[in-house]
Parts: structure tokens; C-alpha cells; sequence
């Protein structure tokens, strides 16, 4: 099913996403680096209480087809994106980038900067952050559950957001 950008609707996850935040989940990552159920209730349940952590969701009719977590305090003038997921069917159309465009336009005005982890062989998502300006900043050894290194990304708010404007 291909999402055109005039059904594709972006807005904050409900509680009875919980199911469809899980199975998309399920098809977006590895064993590894999923959320298990209760993880992503907990996260529900901050995102719903305006918490550090807010989660937004894509959805195309009633399908769930993209999620993005993104979470303040970690240091005060970040914002950490802790998890961007699109089903695999619907990468590469732009979920994304409207994802991120929408969550990180409602971030406080202290907020400088965007932070974010992300396995050095996921080429397509280390691609769509260079092309949104982030850069590596260090290597995190033993970083995941199955003892793979990650790569920190960075990226100056104002930047992220001029180059999601571009895109719309």
C-alpha cells in the first residue's frame, strides 16, 4: 500500500496505539532494538502525561505506519531522538522526514540541539540524518543489547529544521 502525502496524517500517539506501536516495531527492527510491550507502555503513558518522552505516530486511514520518540532532559538544550520507526513498506516516502518536521517543530525554543544513536550499518537511516545536517560525534562501543556499537549523531535544531522545511 503506497501512502500519498494527502492521506499520510501525523499526531500524537493514543493509548490505543499500543498494539500497532509494537507490531510496527515488530517490522522496523531487529530483535535486538525493539521496545518490549511494557516499555512501550511506559512511554505511552509519559508521552500522555506531557512528559520528557513524546511520541508521535503516522498513520494512513486507520494503519499505524510510522512512530518517532523523541525525549528532553538528557541535558537541557538536547533533544534526543530515541527512536524514529517507518514500516518497511513505506520507507523512502517521505514518512520520515514528516515525522520528525512535526515533533521537532513543537520542541521549547531552549532546546539548540538534536542528538541520536544509530547502528553504524543502517546506511538509509545514517543518510537521511546527514541530509538533515547531523554529524557524528563519537563512537559508542558496546552501545546495543547484542554488543554492537552505535554512532552519535548531532545536529543544531535550527539547522534540522531549515532542511525538514526544504523538504515540504
Amino acid at each position: 500500500m503506497d501512502v500519498t502525502k494527502t492521506e499520510l496524517r501525523v499526531e500524537a500517539a493514543q493509548r490505543s496505539d499500543l498494539d500497532q506501536l509494537v507490531a510496527l516495531d515488530a517490522r522496523a527492527f531487529n530483535r535486538v532494538d525493539r521496545y518490549f510491550r511494557r516499555e512501550w507502555s511506559d512511554l505511552l503513558d509519559e508521552s500522555l502525561a506531557n512528559g520528557p518522552a513524546r511520541i508521535s505516530v503516522a498513520r494512513s486511514g486507520s494503519r499505524l505506519i510510522g512512530a518517532v520518540v523523541v525525549a528532553t532532559g538528557v541535558k537541557a538544550s538536547d533533544i534526543t531522538i530515541v527512536s524514529l520507526a517507518v514500516d518497511p513498506g513505506q520507507r523512502r516516502k517521505g514518512v520520515a522526514t514528516r515525522l520528525l518536521r512535526a515533533v521537532l517543530a513543537l520542541v521549547p525554543e531552549e532546546i539548540r540541539a538534536a542528538v541520536l544513536e544509530v547502528r553504524p550499518e543502517n546506511s538509509g537511516a545514517r543518510a537521511l540524518y546527514v541530509s538533515l545536517g547531523f554529524r557524528v560525534t563519537r563512537r559508542l562501543q558496546h552501545y546495543y543489547a547484542d554488543g554492537m556499537a552505535a554512532l552519535e549523531y548531532r545536529a543544531p535544531l535550527s539547522v534540522v529544521l531549515a532542511r525538514l522545511a526544504e523538504r515540504s
